[in-house]
């Protein structure tokens, strides 16, 4: 699946889309905003309040992965070009270094709808 498919169905899953968009508005959550626009100081304003940014990047990844798998998608098998789950997974578990490095990787259309 290319980076292009994936991108418009998760626009148009409107609950994946409903989590980005409280994800990037959180106010106690300003640290998930910065990483989404690759801020350099992501990491500390995640770090600063871990309760509430971490448990949202988990939900959002949870979300992701299903709707992958719906469109017949891996999440394991999905490469950094194709907008993986796996990445969002990483993102939300690996830690915030893991999450700047991830960010990276992915395309920024996707956020481009807020």
């Amino acid at each position: 699946m290319d980076a292009k498919t994936y991108i418009k169905a998760v626009a148009d899953d409107r609950e994946t889309h409903r989590t980005l968009v409280r994800l990037v508005k959180a106010d106690e959550c300003e640290g998930v905003k910065a990483l989404m626009e690759g801020r350099r100081n992501a990491a500390q304003l995640i770090n600063s309040k871990p309760d509430n940014c971490l448990p949202m990047a988990e939900a959002t990844s949870a979300r992701m992965v299903e709707v992958l798998t719906k469109l017949g998608g891996d999440p394991k098998k999905e490469d950094a070009h194709g907008y993986p789950a796996t990445a969002w997974h990483e993102w939300a578990t690996g830690g915030i270094e893991t999450a700047v490095t991830t960010h990276k990787k992915m395309p920024e259309s996707i956020f481009g709808k807020f």
